[in-house]
């Protein structure tokens, strides 16, 4: 969640709207509500600016030509894990209630009570925090409900691994999966910004790996020249299995159809351009950083428990629903 203020006296709830706790659909048999349609939908139309251009929603005529976009990206983002999370305490969870009785428990309740006056403290107090949900078009219930179905996400995975064994946390499990197909190593130029420029440099560079005797060394030379994000990583670049290069989905579908040696097109993200080359893994370097790896594929693989809930999940909107014109909010 991107909502990162924070505590110190106890923040009492702040009572939703009538409006925003209307429901606009459904998730599985979950309630949508108003506030959380809109908090997906203001986040969807800034990240469309800063594809698009920031202007896009100011003239009838271009926010009309971006409509079919928004709904989609809204709809998706409405669907999320979240919505999987919960659609897996229901079958982790059965015995106990599923996911209501885990929502309704005093130990998420008392946790979330906790995350949040950390977060009005990191904000600077009640005020400055009812600014920041202000700010972030967030509602103290629905940034309640994220922190509880986090809560619920931890609590599962112990569930799935301590109590019915659903994830496999031996060392020889570990080892294998690091050295298949599923584990891999890249290093990449990334530039922040769709332009022109950036493009026509991300060719540029592209043209210099491949025409380079040594296009690893030349891609960390480049990487510090360019990279906007250089300082996230080292020579040994980044391992990650699907679903953890924090790159963004292009990035990962291209990284893992490549071979060893190779170097990418030019990968356009949303927020960008990258060239990614795949490396060979050093044996050494998984030795070293065994434990953290080994965390990263158990935390995959209950990523993917949470994830095939999820693609069965998609957002139904209730007539209200389909009477709210996303691009007229604000």
């Amino acid at each position: 969640l991107a909502l990162a203020f924070s505590a110190c006296s106890e923040m009492r709830p702040i009572k939703s709207s009538k409006e925003d706790l209307e429901v606009v659909g459904k998730v599985g048999r979950f309630d949508v509500y108003y506030e959380e349609l809109r908090y997906i939908t203001i986040n969807c139309k800034r990240d469309m600016e800063i594809i698009h251009g920031e202007t896009i929603w100011d003239d009838p005529d271009k926010a009309a030509a971006y409509r079919d976009e928004l709904y989609e990206r809204v709809e998706a983002g409405i669907a999320s894990d979240y919505y999987g999370v919960l659609a897996l305490a229901d079958v982790l969870y059965s015995a106990g209630g599923g996911a209501d009785a885990m929502l309704a428990s005093d130990e998420v309740k008392n946790a979330v009570q906790t995350s949040v006056d950390e977060t009005v403290s990191e904000a600077g107090g009640k005020k400055e925090y009812r600014e920041a949900l202000l700010k972030n078009s967030m509602t103290d219930h629905l940034y309640r409900f994220y922190m509880s179905v986090e809560k619920i996400s931890s609590e599962l995975f112990f569930i799935a691994r301590d109590d019915l064994g659903l994830l496999d946390d031996t060392d020889e499990y570990a080892k294998n999966y690091m050295n298949s197909d599923k584990f891999i190593r890249t290093n990449h130029v990334y530039l922040e910004g769709k332009t022109e420029k950036n493009r026509a440099l991300a060719d540029e560079i592209e043209k210099k790996l491949r025409a380079s005797d040594n296009p690893e060394a030349e891609l960390i030379l480049l990487k510090g020249r360019y990279c906007a994000d250089w300082k996230m990583t080292t020579t040994h670049g980044y391992y990650f299995a699907h679903g953890n290069s924090d790159c963004g989905d292009e990035y990962e579908t291209t990284a893992f159809s490549m071979k060893d040696g190779e170097i990418s097109g030019v990968v356009e993200s949303d927020t960008g351009y990258y060239v990614i080359m795949r490396l060979a893994k050093e044996e050494s370097y998984m030795t070293e950083s065994f434990d953290e790896f080994k965390t990263q594929i158990i935390g995959t693989d209950f990523n993917d428990l949470i994830g095939a809930r999820t693609e069965e999940m998609s957002y139904t909107p209730t007539e209200y629903g389909k009477s709210v014109d996303l691009v007229a909010m604000k």
